[in-house]
């Protein structure tokens, strides 16, 4: 009886996933279309001063604020703490720190990435 409702409960399962993908696909085009893009301040972005481009800004000024790398600095102390000591793997040490590198480093790189060829930003 328990591989019979296995059995037939499997797709559902795997359809599950697709169902989830197609939720998240709706819901980015529901905040790309619902945006307010009357506002746009220059001809080449769509996006400038709407309400998608203001939160996303809010997004990284706060994960880049000063609480976000105090608390980044409590968890590298910590975790080079829990590694001389013994209570944390020195491969979850490296996480750790590579992750604070990330998600600090992560404007520079796309301020890199995408300069103009005349060399504005």
């Amino acid at each position: 009886m328990k591989t019979t409702i296995q059995t037939v409960m499997r797709p559902f399962h795997q359809d599950e996933g697709v169902m989830r993908l197609f939720m998240l696909f709706a819901i980015a085009m529901l905040l790309l279309v619902a945006s307010d893009m009357s506002h746009a301040a220059t001809a080449g972005d769509a996006f400038a001063g709407s309400t998608l481009s203001e939160g996303l800004t809010n997004l990284i000024a706060t994960l880049n604020g000063t609480v976000a790398r105090s608390l980044a600095i409590v968890a590298v102390i910590g975790a080079g703490i829990a590694g001389l000591t013994g209570k944390m793997e020195w491969t979850r040490v490296v996480v750790v720190v590579l992750g604070v590198g990330i998600v600090f480093s992560a404007t520079s790189v796309i301020d890199v990435l995408f300069v103009d060829v005349a060399g504005v930003r």
